[in-house]
């Protein structure tokens, strides 16, 4: 079956196995919001996909606040929302990302974390799903004398490594979102298998504005993570291992729900033709490129990087250098010791937009007062994500330094580029 008729047939066919060429994070969250909406409801569909280095949020959550901003920028790390909940992850070429689609009467949450676990019981004995729909790689030692049934759904919520010690953690190697609509299901999760920026994934998802944040939405649940391949391995051997991964994962879904084995042929041979789809009595499977862009395709891509997705639909918030404290308990958060003690920053925003703002110091600092006021006179109103920093449209000749101090904090909470 040829690329131009995929878009027809993926409306007509029950089961569906597809791995993306792409590493695009746009395209590929666009060709999943495609298959589930077009494949019909009963339908069973498998997609593999791999990004380059983004930081991916749920359809609720707040930017600023579960990413560091600035330093994506600095480090050209893409920021994505998806279309469904769940929290904030990190994608790069050593994650591999599987998407799911099937009937909502045959969904269950652990369903297709099970069916991940058995494909990475080929390379640890230590993954498990745990009551949280994840999967961890238990740290523990091993414990004497236990017998477990390896096989099966069961097998895989335990291993036999000890869970109790504090000092050794269970750690996330798949975090996972979910969506339900219409008698359809969509369970998507994350595969850490040799991430080169393990190192680097706190970092990129601890926002520094978060003590000063009094946000709606949801908020994501941190998690020590790790690679579930040896660190130690080189390149050709990761990306053996990589290829080895899918393949299992994509026997194991067409033996989950009894598909002909033969539609795992395609991605069994190097040589498999990547311009086309090979279809059964009721599947198809093949790789996705860019070239397979329908109409449909087109649309989600530009919704999806659009700033007003991005970060239009996030819900309000409330940035203050001064938070309001929820009980006796809560100590205030801590300012940089430039921050000007008598200043003041309340900035409130709904749907990306500015809705108000006082950017304050006592009268008697003259200049720089007035600077602050004529700013936040300038701002209230606009787009936060079409400002490229607060610093550059201080007015005045010369900046004051307390206006300049209370502005960098500004441009740092928000991550915008900072002035030198």
């Amino acid at each position: 079956m040829l690329v131009s008729q995929w878009g027809h047939a993926v409306r007509q066919a029950k089961n569906h196995i597809y791995v993306s060429l792409s590493r695009d994070p746009i395209f590929n969250l666009a060709v999943e919001h495609f298959l589930f909406q077009e494949t019909p409801a009963d339908s069973r569909v498998l997609l593999l996909y791999v990004n380059r280095p983004c930081v991916v949020i749920g359809k609720n959550q707040n930017p600023w606040l579960q990413a560091d901003l600035a330093a994506l920028r600095r480090n050209r790390v893409d920021i994505v929302r998806r279309r469904s909940g769940g929290g904030a992850v990190f994608h790069d070429t050593g994650n591999v990302n599987y998407s799911v689609k099937c009937s909502s009467s045959e969904f269950t949450r652990d369903k297709h974390a099970v069916m991940v676990t058995e494909a990475l019981r080929e390379f640890t004995d230590r993954a498990r799903v745990n009551e949280r729909h994840d999967i961890v790689l238990d740290q523990g030692l091993p414990i004497p004398n236990i017998e477990l049934d390896q096989e099966g759904p069961l097998g895989m919520l335990k291993t036999r490594y000890s869970t109790t010690d504090p000092r050794r953690p269970s750690l996330k190697v798949s975090g996972s979102a979910f969506k339900i609509s219409q008698g359809k299901s969509l369970h998507h999760g994350t595969c850490l298998l040799a991430s080169e920026n393990i190192g680097s994934i706190s970092q990129y998802l601890r926002s520094p504005a978060r003590p000063f944040f009094r946000a709606y939405g949801s908020e994501s649940l941190p998690s020590p993570v790790t690679n579930i391949l040896d660190d130690e391995l080189d390149s050709d051997k990761v990306s053996q291992s990589i290829e080895r991964f899918k393949l299992s994962v994509i026997r194991r879904f067409a033996q989950l729900y009894g598909i002909d084995p033969k539609i795992s042929s395609l991605f069994e041979n190097d040589d498999a033709s990547k311009d086309q789809f090979l279809r059964g009595e009721d599947w198809i499977a093949g790789y996705v490129s860019e070239v397979a862009k329908t109409p449909e395709i087109e649309q989600g891509m530009e919704e999806l990087k659009s700033d007003q997705w991005r970060y239009g639909t996030t819900p309000r918030f409330i940035l203050s250098s001064h938070p309001k404290l929820i009980n006796d308990r809560q100590t205030a958060p801590t300012l940089p010791s430039w921050f000007p003690s008598d200043a003041h920053v309340h900035v409130r925003v709904k749907q990306g937009f500015i809705m108000e703002v006082d950017l304050s110091l006592p009268p008697d600092k003259g200049k720089a007062a007035q600077q602050l006021s004529e700013l936040a006179s300038n701002v209230n109103g606009r787009f936060v994500e079409r400002i490229a920093s607060f610093s550059s449209l201080l007015r005045g000749t010369p900046p004051q330094d307390e206006a300049n101090a209370v502005v960098k904090w500004l441009d740092l909470m928000l991550g915008k580029k900072i002035s030198k």
